[in-house]
C-alpha cells in the first residue's frame, strides 16, 4: 500500500521539532508580558530570545476558519523560524487521527513573511490531503492548475498593543487550481478581552474553495478560551476552548461527508 506523502511530511515535522515546545512554552510567557505595555498604532515587538519558536499540540479536531475539517481528531505542529527581525519563515502541519477515513484530514501550510514593526505580509501555501486507503503519492508536488491541491495566498497581519487590543489579517488566493473560484479574500478581525479571551469575526468575500464556501459572507464568529496549566517553572501545557458560529453554514461546500455544515462548532487544543 501506497504511503501518503503529506502525513509522512507532517509526522517527520512533528517528531524532529515536538521536543522544542518545552522553550517555546517559556517564549510566549515573556511575548505576553512584552505585549501588556501600551506602545500606539505602530510599534517594535521586543526581539525573542530564540530565533526558533515551535508548539505540539492536541486537539479535538481541525477547525479552519469557521469550518471543521476532516471531523476527528489531530495533531498539530506549529514552528517558526525568524533569524532575522524582519524575516519569518513558518510550518502548520496537521494529521488526522485515522489516516483511512476518507476526507479532507491532513494539512500543510508554509509561509514566507517580512516583518515591519508589528505588521506582517508575504506568501502562504495551503494544501489539503485527501486522505484515501490508497493515497495519491506524488499529490504534494503536482503545481500545475489543472490538477493541483495547493493554495497560494498573499497575506497580510497586524498585531494591535494592549490599548488597541485589536487584531487583523487578510489571506488573497492568487494561485490555485483552475476549477476553483477566482478572487477570494478572507478577512478576520480579533479583540482580546483580556490575555486569557479573544473575541474573532471572519468573512469571505466571494466563493472559496480553499475557504469552503460557495458565496460571500461571514464564516466565524466566535470566542477562544485559554488558561494555563503550570506542572513545573519550565514545563506548562495551554489549553484553548474555541467555540464559533458559522452564519454561512448552509452555504458550505462539503465535498465528503468528512466536511461538518454545521452552524456551531466548539474546539477544544492543548499545546505543549
Amino acid at each position: 500500500m501506497k504511503t501518503n506523502i503529506k502525513s509522512l511530511v507532517a509526522m517527520f515535522f512533528i517528531a524532529a521539532f515536538s521536543f522544542l515546545s518545552l522553550s517555546s512554552s517559556a517564549q510566549t510567557k515573556a511575548e505576553t508580558q512584552d505585549t501588556a505595555q501600551t506602545k500606539g498604532l505602530f510599534y517594535r515587538p521586543v526581539r525573542k530570545a530564540s530565533p526558533f519558536m515551535s508548539q505540539f499540540a492536541l486537539a479535538s479536531t481541525n477547525f479552519w476558519r469557521g469550518v471543521d475539517i476532516g471531523r476527528q481528531a489531530c495533531a498539530k505542529l506549529q514552528a517558526e523560524y525568524e533569524p532575522i527581525d524582519w524575516f519569518t519563515v513558518g510550518l502548520d502541519a496537521i494529521v488526522v487521527s485515522n489516516q483511512y477515513k476518507i476526507g479532507y484530514g491532513n494539512q500543510l501550510n508554509t509561509r514566507v513573511g517580512f516583518n515591519y514593526m508589528n505588521t506582517s505580509f508575504g506568501v502562504q501555501d495551503v494544501y489539503f490531503n485527501t486522505t484515501e486507503i490508497i493515497p495519491n503519492d506524488t499529490a504534494y508536488f503536482v503545481y500545475n492548475k489543472a490538477e493541483t491541491q495547493h493554495v497560494m495566498e498573499a497575506f497580510f497581519k497586524y498585531k494591535g498593543d494592549s490599548k488597541s487590543k485589536i487584531d487583523f489579517s487578510a489571506f488573497y488566493a492568487f494561485y490555485e487550481n483552475e476549477n476553483n473560484p477566482k478572487g477570494a479574500c478572507y478577512l478576520e478581525a480579533a479583540y482580546h478581552l483580556d490575555y486569557n479571551a479573544r473575541l474573532f469575526v471572519g468573512y469571505v468575500t466571494k466563493p472559496s474553495a480553499v475557504n469552503f464556501q460557495s458565496q460571500a459572507g461571514f464564516t466565524n464568529i466566535g470566542i477562544d478560551i485559554t488558561r494555563s496549566l503550570d506542572f513545573s517553572s519550565k514545563f506548562r501545557a495551554i489549553t484553548r476552548l474555541t467555540v464559533s458560529v458559522n452564519p454561512s453554514y448552509k452555504t458550505i461546500i462539503a465535498p465528503n461527508n468528512t466536511i461538518s455544515t454545521k452552524p456551531l462548532n466548539a474546539v477544544l487544543n492543548v499545546s505543549f
